[in-house]
């Protein structure tokens, strides 16, 4: 039950990068495919970096109080 939210997170991601994409992937040009998959792979790893921050900020400040 607790990786629900995890889940939730994820979906909501997934939606946010299709949406950005999405009107690259409906081309029928290989490039332009390409061009998308380059796209959602930089966003994602944009994504991971941010959460990751954000998680080892939150972190911290549990451990200094």
């Amino acid at each position: 039950r607790h990786l629900r939210v995890l889940r939730l997170s994820s979906d909501r991601l997934y939606e946010l990068l299709h949406q950005l994409t999405a009107p690259l992937l409906r081309h029928g040009n290989p490039e332009t495919r390409r061009r998308a998959g380059e796209i959602l792979a930089d966003c994602a790893q944009a994504v991971r970096d941010a959460q990751e921050a954000i998680l080892r900020s939150e972190l911290r400040r549990l451990t200094i109080r």
